[in-house]
């Protein structure tokens, strides 16, 4: 991402791992999340300005537990360990956890040692964090030093100061992330910020729009078609309306499965002719439902609708193309095959799929 920093969000399996990168870019930061197994070759291209270990349901302490290369990584970035992520940072460190008896899930105080720091960071000596672990850790590695317990005396916040090696290292045993943690997003952003040294907050709806911008313009020819199956949602709404301001060439099919609820199919097709967009509206519920009269079982179901939704959008979407007049008659031959894959970066027929298009911009 040129220009704007990243930070690196590795997840273990936590539930609100999507909430720190939502929590950073509310901030002004933009995050990246990735599985904890990301090749460090790809981290090192990367190369982000902070890497942030989620929290996860595993035990360090279990012989298979997702594991990394700890001091690798603290090498490439500063690191902010949150819940399990702590733990493995302190185990890889030469740290000693204990697995509780009973696993700690709710609210909990923490109380700071460094009041300093807590200041610096705008939150109080004392306050109200959300805990959610089965492990803690009973004795620091060399060189880390708790800045504040729990009620249980457990260390709530660790930090390793950057050296001639590695660089610094924050650990959090709670999540800063979720709303019941006070002063949760003055952690993050002092992690951003002061341990990071990422000071400007690039991360906003302008930036992105430039950013996505960009992109489109530098890959899109004047050859290219945008098909945009247009759901009545806020994703496909917004990538459509934006493709539509930038270029011409853009058709948008919008598919009433029966599904809607009433009157809904009407109504949006009306707020997207209020948006400039071309969108065709299809009313396909008798298709639908037919198909469906005499299936039960539910996987059966999702596959039926996806099958009849593509072959819809492909018979559209050739007339489309027919009609545009820059598409030779044997290419038309490879859109249901380009549609079945929808996940390619680009079909070989030049036409683009809007929201998935988009969605990689950022």
């Amino acid at each position: 991402m040129k220009n704007i920093s990243c930070f690196l969000i590795l997840d273990f399996g936590s539930q609100t791992t999507c909430l720190i990168a939502r929590k950073l870019r509310e901030l002004g930061f933009y995050s990246q999340v990735e599985a904890y197994d990301f090749a460090l070759e790809k981290i090192k291209k990367l190369s982000p300005a902070g890497i942030i270990l989620s929290g996860g349901p595993e035990s360090v302490l279990e012989t298979n537990a997702p594991s990394l290369p700890i001091k690798e990584l603290a090498k490439e970035a500063p690191l902010l360990g949150i819940c399990y992520g702590l733990q493995l940072i302190c185990h890889k460190w030469g740290g000693q956890l204990i697995k509780e008896d009973k696993r700690s899930y709710g609210k909990n105080n923490i109380y700071w040692l460094d009041t300093k720091r807590a200041s610096q960071m705008s939150v109080a000596a004392c306050h109200q964090v959300w805990m959610s672990h089965g492990d803690f850790v009973s004795k620091l590695p060399k060189d880390f030093t708790a800045l504040a317990y729990a009620d249980q005396k457990v260390p709530a916040i660790v930090f390793k100061p950057k050296d001639s090696i590695f660089h610094s290292i924050l650990a959090l045993q709670f999540h800063p992330e979720v709303s019941h943690t006070e002063g949760g997003n003055a952690i993050l952003s002092y992690f951003a910020k002061q341990i990071c040294g990422v000071h400007k907050r690039l991360w906003t709806a302008n930036s992105m729009l430039k950013l996505i911008t960009q992109k489109l313009q530098n890959q899109v020819t004047d050859e290219d078609i945008f098909l945009c199956a247009l759901s009545g949602g806020v994703d496909s709404t917004v990538a459509a309306t934006l493709l539509t301001n930038l270029f011409d060439r853009v058709f948008c099919i919008f598919v009433n499965t029966g599904f809607l609820r009433e009157n809904e199919f009407q109504n949006v097709l009306f707020t997207y002719k209020k948006l400039a967009l071309n969108v065709r509206g299809i009313s396909a519920e008798k298709i639908f439902m037919q198909a469906l009269s005499k299936i039960t079982d539910p996987e059966k179901k999702r596959k039926t609708i996806g099958k009849i939704f593509i072959d819809i959008f492909t018979q559209v979407a050739k007339d489309i193309i027919q009609n545009s007049g820059n598409v030779q008659t044997e290419q038309l031959q490879k859109l249901n095959t380009n549609l079945e894959n929808k996940y390619n970066k680009k079909p070989k027929l030049n036409i683009f799929y809007a929201r998935h298009f988009i969605s990689r911009c950022y």
